[in-house]
């Protein structure tokens, strides 16, 4: 048997904690350090743990919960977080309460980690919780690096926490103050972050400052840290000056080939809505890159990236377009009300209408899922059917004429969005992240 103190530390290749008949015997003696220990070594190294362990060392974990540190807590929670794994809801519960207990035990780097763990994993935090660890942030604000800030900042607005003013404000302004620290990839976060909370108006220093440094550091952005700081830029409104441009553009090039779907799309998308258009040779290489990957598209991502080329007005040749047609039948059942309309919409700029049975697809996919359409992605799908000269089906223009008349009754006052001293008026966009 290892002695449980030791436990994390031997940790082989095959991610083996101790002889399996001995595995209760120790798991049953650990303390909340060697508890959390055992998680992050595996979360380390990157090797998904067995799920008996994991339920015996959570069912530990509750038992010594009267026990555990903030330390331990934070580092519990970034543990699960990194493995991709939620932890139970009984542990989710005992580690909140005691955090809860004991806020003002809880150092930056740990604040910052339950926060991102929480997001990341798509757990609603409860109301206490938040109130207490926002509030000890808001205390210890001054001692944030603009790195933590910006995590801090992704998951309050991943979590939808747009309340918290206060905290939403601190953080900003710590950011704006000390940006250096910042990681390529925090760059399209923080401008994703400003978006999802409709702050981006009340953040514009912010944001020209981000844009000036992205900049100078462009040779270290990798793929990703690409894509999401376009898409940053357009969702935030920022248009990018001509250096700027030309600055991620040359940077593209060297790492093109590293592109993977989700890149493309969302590189496309943002140059799209910023109708900043790349130079030919650049388009080229993405039309290439876009081929190349063909089979790892999405029903979004194929559809904005298809937008993109035709905004660009990028000469796509039948080869193109018989293998971005077989990537859209084949994820023809996810494709969204939005990507309906974004994807004919593309069609009709290029002016091409769709090969005889995807459109046959696309017609049948838009029928069934008619009640969802918004006026705005209808008004896009019924111009390109006509720029197409095809006619729409019959549901499609009474739902258009419905989305369109004036709704009778005595109706309501719209509601007005709330109010901050620091931050002006928030707003929530249903489509904020598209």
């Amino acid at each position: 048997e290892i002695p449980t103190q030791q436990c994390a530390m031997h940790l082989d290749k095959k991610g083996a904690a101790a002889p399996a008949g001995r595995r209760d015997a120790t798991v049953n003696d650990m303390k909340p350090r060697e508890i959390t220990q055992t998680i992050w070594s595996f979360a380390t190294l990157k090797i998904p743990p067995e799920p008996g362990l994991v339920s015996r060392l959570s069912g530990r974990a509750v038992t010594t919960i009267d026990e555990f540190q903030p330390t331990h807590i934070a580092r519990l929670l970034w543990s699960f977080a990194t493995l991709r794994l939620k932890p139970e809801p009984r542990l989710v519960k005992a580690l909140s309460e005691k955090a809860v207990s004991r806020p003002d035990g809880f150092k930056p780097d740990a604040i910052a980690d339950v926060f991102w763990s929480f997001a990341a994993l798509e757990i609603k935090m409860e109301p206490r919780l938040v109130a207490a660890l926002a509030s000890r942030a808001m205390a210890a604000l001054q001692t944030y690096t603009g790195k933590k800030a910006a995590v801090t900042l992704w998951s309050v607005s991943k979590m939808g926490l747009w309340r918290e003013f206060g905290l939403v404000h601190g953080l900003v302004q710590r950011i704006l103050s000390n940006p250096e620290p910042l990681d390529p990839t925090d760059f399209g976060k923080v401008l994703w972050s400003l978006s999802s909370l409709g702050i981006q108006e009340h953040a514009v220093t912010l944001i020209e400052d981000l844009a000036t440094l992205a900049e100078t550091r462009m040779n270290t952005f990798g793929p990703e840290d690409l894509s999401t700081l376009v898409k940053g830029y357009a969702l935030v409104g920022y248009s990018p000056t001509a250096g700027q441009l030309s600055a991620i553009w040359k940077r593209t090039l060297m790492v093109v080939a590293d592109l993977n779907s989700e890149n493309l799309s969302d590189y496309l998308w943002g140059h799209a809505k910023l109708e900043a258009v790349p130079d030919a040779r650049l388009n080229q290489e993405l039309v290439n890159r876009t081929m190349t990957t063909i089979n790892q598209f999405k029903a979004e991502q194929i559809a904005n990236a298809l937008w993109g080329f035709a905004v660009f007005d990028v000469n796509l040749d039948p080869s193109h377009m018989n293998n971005i047609s077989r990537c859209a039948m084949s994820n023809m059942d996810d494709f969204t009300t939005l990507e309906i309309s974004t994807f004919i919409h593309a069609h009709g700029l290029l002016r091409l209408r769709p090969e005889s049975a995807l459109l046959d697809a696309l017609r049948a996919r838009a029928t069934d899922k008619v009640k969802e359409f918004q006026a705005e992605e209808l008004s896009r799908l019924l111009w390109a059917f006509s720029v197409l000269s095809l006619d729409p089906e019959p549901a499609l223009v009474q739902q258009n004429a419905s989305l369109s008349s004036p709704k009778k009754g005595k109706g309501e006052t719209p509601k007005k969005g709330t109010t901050s001293p620091q931050m002006g008026k928030l707003h929530k966009d249903k489509h904020a992240a598209r």
